[in-house]
């Protein structure tokens, strides 16, 4: 008994090569987005509530807004030394400095990844010169003929086009990781921001205070002074009072006689 096989059609080696490209590309598919976990919530909190907890319409959830420009916050107090320090603080402070460059390489970084997505095109353009001279080359024949060679110019612009297609989806989740990264750095950076000119508006005020503190220290000290000079003669070779001089206390007391 004989067994004959039909040979397969080009449209079933057709369908097939599909089938098999159709499999390959779900194995290989782009993975999900990332979602931020859940974090359970707990009921109440360990300390008791305040009594007016749920009449007061003051108390509202947290929502943090770090990346958010907050102005020139410290021109509520009126104190135009202090809003010329404050002016400052964003020109020589290293700390923001350095925290802005960060939040810029962090843009430069989402760009360069964006660009994944985009052909490439390298272009190098070149130009050669050859000769040695005005005179040219020259090359002697027979029966004395001359030959003259000059230079010449030569130009050449190579090109090399490239493009990857994103399949796989790396360049997507590159420009998102990016992108989170810009995010944080921009948060960092007005964190920082809010940080150091809350610190110099501290430093600013506690200084003033230790300036008060010093000039009524001064005035108290002005004032006991008059308040001696003024009690005491002035005829005494010192501002002591009497009986603490190395003189005897009978020659005190025969200075107030005489007055």
């Amino acid at each position: 008994m004989r067994c004959r096989i039909r040979p397969i059609s080009k449209s079933s080696l057709r369908l097939l090569s599909w089938f098999l490209c159709l499999c390959l590309l779900s194995a290989c598919s782009v993975g999900p987005k990332y979602k931020t976990p859940a974090a359970p919530m707990p009921p109440a909190f360990k300390e008791p509530p305040p009594a007016n907890f749920k009449e007061n319409g003051e108390w509202k959830q947290a929502a943090p807004q770090d990346d958010r420009i907050r102005g020139d916050w410290w021109e509520i107090f009126g104190d135009p030394q202090l809003n010329d320090l404050e002016a400052q603080v964003n020109v020589s402070n290293q700390t923001i400095a350095v925290a802005e460059a960060q939040f810029r390489a962090a843009r430069t970084a989402v760009r360069a990844a964006r660009s994944g997505l985009f052909p490439t095109l390298t272009v190098a353009g070149s130009a050669i010169t050859t000769g040695s001279g005005a005179a040219g080359n020259r090359a002697v024949l027979g029966a004395g003929n001359v030959v003259r060679a000059g230079g010449g110019t030569s130009y050449t612009l190579p090109f090399d086009l490239t493009y990857e297609a994103d399949v796989w989806g790396k360049v997507r989740k590159a420009i998102e990781a990016a992108a989170a990264t810009a995010q944080a750095t921009a948060a960092d950076l007005e964190t920082i921001r809010l940080s150091v000119h809350a610190e110099l508006a501290l430093d600013y005020f506690e200084l003033r205070g230790l300036d008060e503190e010093q000039a009524l220290f001064e005035q108290t000290v002005a004032g006991s002074n008059r308040r001696s000079s003024s009690r005491w003669p002035a005829s005494t070779k010192a501002s002591c009072p009497p009986w603490t001089s190395s003189k005897p206390v009978h020659n005190w007391r025969q200075h107030a006689r005489k007055r």
